[in-house]
Parts: C-alpha cells; sequence; structure tokens
C-alpha cells in the first residue's frame, strides 16, 4: 500500500510540474528587456530563455512591439539632453537598425503602439511643453503633438485604438484623448496626489485601471464618463498594470515590494500575491499564458509568471532592466493571418492555403500548382495533371479542366459520345451519327455483319436527328446516300 501511495504522489507531482511548465513551452516570441543604466536593449528567446542579441541604444526608456511583430520601437534618451533623443526602430528579423525618429524631448518616459500598428505614442517634453507625440510609423515621422502640460507618465492605448489614456503626475487626472482628432476630450480627476505609475484597459475597452505609488492605491476607471468607479489600497509603490486577456484579473507590480498583486476585477480584492521585487514594468506573452516581470535586481532580474495557474514560474537574474516588451518572433510577413512557420506561401498572402499538388508549397507562389512539369503561364489544365496538355476541342482548356472536351455544348458528365469531333452534328446525348453507327461496328467487331446492317443504321439515325430538326431532308439524303457508297460493312 505504501509503494502504490508513492507511485501516486509521483504521478501528481509529475502532472502538477506538466501543467506548471506547459504554457511555457509554446510559443515562439522575443522578450525585449531595456536597461537605461546600461544602455542596451536584450533580446531573449522566450522558448529556451537564452540571449537572442543585445543592441546598444543610448539611455533606452519605453520599448514596444509592432502587432506583427517585424518591428521594435525604443524610446531613447539620446547622448545630450533635450537634444538628439527619439525613438529607434530596429528589423526583429535581422535586429538591424532601419530608423530613426527625431524627437529632441527633454524628458521621455513610455510609449505605446496602435493596434493597426499605424501610430506610436510616446511621452515627451518638446520645448517646455509636455505631451503625447505622435509618430506615424509608416513615414516614421511625427505627426502631432498633444499638448496636455504638467508631467505625464503613464500610457496606454484601448483595444480597438480609438482612445489614449494618459495619467498626470501634476495634475492629479487622467487624460482620455480621442486618438482620431488627437484632442483631449475630458479628464478623469483621481482627487489625490497622484503619480500616476501604471494604466491599463481592459480587454473589451469598457474599463481601464490606473495605479498610483503615492496614494498606494490602484483605481477602477469608467474613462467613457470621466469617474473613478472604486479604489483598493495595495501598500508599497504600485507600479505597472495589465489585464488579463479575459478581463477578470488585474496583475498590478509592485515598486516597493513583492508583486505583482492578482486582483479579483469583480470583487476588486486581492487573490494572490507574487515574489517578484521591485517590479518596474510587466508585459504577456503574445498568447497571454505568461507575464514578464522586468526588475532592477540583480538577484530578480526577469520574474516569469504562469497566469494560466497565476503561479510563480521562475526568475532570469541575467535580465534585468526598466521596461520590457514582448512580440512574436514566428512573423506573418504576408499578413494572411498564418504564422510564418505554418504558411505555405510565407511572403504572398493566401489565408486558405490551398497546396493543390500537396508539394507543401501553396497554389499562390507555386509556378506548377499541379506538378505535372509544365508551368502554370503556360498550363492549359494549371490545377489538373495534363503533362501531354491534350486539348480534343482546341479551346484553350485542356481535357481534364474542361467540362465539354468535344465542344458539343453537351457537358461531359451526360455526354454519351465525350469525343465527338470538331463541327460534327449531335444529338442532346452528345452524339453525331458517325458515333452511333461507326463504321467499325460498336460492339468492337471488326465489321458490321453486312453492309445492309451499317446502311440501316445510319438510316434511322439520320431520321432521328431530321425528326430532331438537326438536319434537312437534303442533308439526310446525303448522308444516307454517302453510307450507302461507303465500304463500311462491306466483306472483302
Amino acid at each position: 500500500m505504501k509503494s502504490i501511495n508513492g507511485r501516486k504522489s509521483r504521478i501528481v507531482a509529475l502532472v502538477g510540474l506538466v501543467a506548471w511548465l506547459g504554457p511555457l513551452c509554446v510559443l515562439a516570441d522575443n522578450i525585449y528587456v531595456s536597461f537605461g543604466q546600461a544602455g542596451t536593449v536584450q533580446v531573449i528567446d522566450s522558448s529556451g530563455h537564452s540571449l537572442v542579441t543585445t543592441l546598444s541604444v543610448v539611455r533606452p526608456k519605453g520599448v514596444a512591439v509592432s502587432p506583427d511583430g517585424t518591428r521594435l520601437y525604443v524610446l531613447e534618451g539620446g547622448t545630450s539632453f533635450c537634444n538628439d533623443d527619439g525613438v529607434r526602430i530596429f528589423d526583429t528579423s535581422t535586429f538591424a537598425l532601419v530608423g530613426h525618429v527625431l524627437i529632441a524631448s527633454c524628458t521621455d518616459t513610455d510609449l505605446v503602439v496602435s493596434p493597426d500598428g499605424a501610430s506610436l505614442y510616446a511621452i515627451t517634453n518638446i520645448g517646455g511643453t509636455y505631451g503625447a507625440t505622435v509618430i506615424d510609423t509608416s513615414a516614421e515621422a511625427i505627426v502631432d503633438h498633444i499638448v496636455l502640460g504638467g508631467a505625464p507618465r503613464a500610457i496606454d492605448i484601448s483595444p480597438d485604438g480609438a482612445t489614449l489614456l494618459v495619467a498626470n503626475q501634476s495634475s492629479d487626472v487622467v487624460h482620455v484623448i480621442d486618438t482620431s482628432t488627437g484632442t483631449v476630450t475630458g479628464n478623469i480627476p483621481i482627487l489625490a496626489d497622484i503619480s500616476g505609475t501604471g494604466i491599463g484597459f481592459s480587454p473589451d475597452g469598457t474599463k481601464s485601471y490606473m495605479a498610483d505609488n503615492i496614494t498606494d492605491e490602484v483605481f477602477e476607471l469608467d474613462h467613457a464618463n470621466l469617474l473613478v468607479v472604486r479604489s483598493l489600497f495595495l501598500n508599497r509603490n504600485p507600479g505597472p498594470v495589465k489585464v488579463s486577456s479575459d478581463g477578470a484579473r488585474v496583475y498590478v507590480g509592485i515598486i516597493g515590494g513583492t508583486g505583482p498583486k492578482v486582483v479579483d476585477a469583480v470583487s476588486f480584492t486581492v487573490t494572490k500575491g507574487l515574489p517578484v521585487s521591485g517590479i518596474r514594468d510587466m508585459a504577456f506573452s503574445t498568447d497571454g499564458t505568461r507575464l514578464y516581470m522586468v526588475t532592477l535586481s540583480t538577484s530578480e532580474g526577469l520574474g516569469i509568471m504562469n497566469t494560466v495557474l497565476d503561479s510563480f514560474a521562475g526568475r532570469l537574474p541575467a535580465y534585468r532592466g526598466n521596461h520590457v516588451a514582448v512580440g512574436t518572433s514566428d512573423f506573418d510577413t504576408d499578413n494572411d493571418g498564418i504564422a510564418n512557420s505554418e504558411d505555405n506561401c510565407p511572403d504572398t498572402a493566401n489565408a486558405d492555403q490551398t497546396d493543390t499538388n500537396g508539394d507543401g508549397e501553396g497554389d499562390a507562389c507555386d509556378d506548377d500548382d499541379d506538378g505535372d512539369g509544365v508551368l502554370d503561364g503556360t498550363d492549359n489544365c494549371p490545377l489538373e495533371v495534363n503533362p501531354g496538355q491534350g486539348d480534343f476541342d482546341m479551346d484553350g482548356a485542356g481535357d481534364p479542366c474542361d467540362s465539354d472536351d468535344d465542344g458539343d455544348d453537351v457537358l461531359d458528365a451526360i455526354d454519351a459520345c465525350l469525343l465527338t469531333p470538331a463541327a460534327a452534328i449531335t444529338n442532346a446525348d452528345g452524339c453525331a451519327i458517325a458515333d452511333l453507327c461507326p463504321c467499325i461496328h460498336p460492339d468492337g467487331s471488326d465489321k458490321w455483319k453486312n453492309h445492309g446492317k451499317y446502311t440501316s443504321c445510319v438510316a434511322r439515325a439520320a431520321n432521328d436527328f431530321r425528326d430532331a430538326g438537326l438536319i434537312s431532308d437534303s442533308e439526310h439524303g446525303d448522308i444516307v446516300s454517302e453510307a450507302g457508297q461507303s465500304a463500311c460493312g462491306v466483306k472483302n
């Protein structure tokens, strides 16, 4: 009995281990950790937690990744105060620097990218004017600077990209900004001295949450009606805020203690706390099953949380910093909704993944879709095997893909005589008189019994064709006369 119980215990432990590890071994993500003091952005492979590369950026601050994972945006402090800072843009397939947008801001804190990837919003101070700088990612140029005043600190954008929220430390409000017009549509007064260390939207965009390390609270906001719904005291300097993909839980990083705190979004109470100290920023994996928490501590580094179980999943002390972002490393280059690793045409959009010849190369990018050795550009049946390019009626559509091979206007599916010669007069069954009464007997024997049998067959068929209005009396006579003069059925 003791042996059985011990075995059960080991099985239970193994199941628990698989459940703990399972979600951590799925996606191919890149984790980006910026470390301002070191002037680096570390790129970490999420599957093995190995360092992919280290990017050099002068005083890097906030980091963001394009929705398709192909671009990394790094807000930099620059070498000269208020002179040469901006946003560095990296190609995440090669990690080459491919762009730089000069902002010349005296203070940069964080940035977010719009859900469609078209715009970047960075908290900046340009010429003494604090606000949100808007960058067109396609043009790689500043298109607006939304003046906010005070000292804006935390920023987030709604899932639909329509609303921007910015927590302002000096004015003790949360600005609500319409991104379509670039205007502040209202302010949510917090009625407390705040610093606004973190802010985040619910997945449906109806709620938002702000953490503050002065009041040590997290606030639930109704940004549509400019109201504070409720607050929760957390203590020890709450910081970054993230909301689970189902909106059920709010994760609040703790700067001055351990966390994150897991807050039930319905009861608005803390249900769990995790043992990561001094969390500066947080980011979800692309599938939402992991939460990465970056710290400045050499003993903590990058913490990992399993959000399926809301359990601690380890720490990576080698990777520490101020900000973190996550993006897929399995890109969808052609934007057809299928990652390159699964896409049979990674550079050509083909959401249906059709692959006629099953060679692993989709039709959209295969120059011989049917694999018959004839390139699609000259193939008279590009989707049907037809190496000999047979085309009985010479209409340009090869026989395997021609629904009427002999061109007699009777579809092959109901045609009793599939290969009637071109220009021959046919009946409703698709047969010509020559098909019904061939010179060689239809039963496959070499000859008719006699010539009379052959001419009788022709005469009956000609009668039917005349009665059906397919031939004239004159044509009927000619056909019967020609049959009579033929050698068909004549014995040697």
